[in-house]
């Protein structure tokens, strides 16, 4: 007997308390978790600005931050996944990655360009190198 799952009851909306509170751009669901600290509404409603869709959704428990934390997902590699890469920086003019790798510095349709992210603020800011 296939079992049904009342969505209804186990969905729970969130949303800020302003919009000054927002994800980062570096925001990476995959890499991080959020602690959140708010309060939920005294009865089950809809997020403000909850646009109108074909399915009409079911009201449901919201939760109203006004803190919001973002903690790296606790990861351990083994040394075999550990890899080496030797970059160069291309400056060109965008908010996107400018990094890639040396191997492909003649080749412009092998590259794969990098963001890098620090570990810690005692590192240097790689993007910062090149003016």
């Amino acid at each position: 007997m296939k079992q049904t799952i009342n969505w209804g009851k186990k969905t729970i909306f969130i949303e800020p308390e302003n919009k000054n509170i927002e994800l980062p751009i570096y925001f990476d669901p995959s890499r991080h978790r959020l602690i959140l600290k708010g309060q939920f509404y005294v009865y089950p409603d809809y997020p403000k600005g909850t646009p109108e869709t074909e399915e009409p959704l079911k009201k449901a428990k919201v939760f109203r931050y006004s803190e919001m934390k973002i903690i790296d997902i606790p990861k351990s590699f083994s040394k075999k996944e550990e890899k080496t890469f030797i970059l160069n920086y291309d400056p060109i003019a965008c908010e996107c990655a400018k990094w890639f790798q040396s191997k492909y510095s003649e080749n412009l349709n092998e590259r794969e360009y990098f963001y890098l992210e620090r570990k810690s603020e005692n590192l240097p800011n790689a993007d910062s190198l090149y003016n």
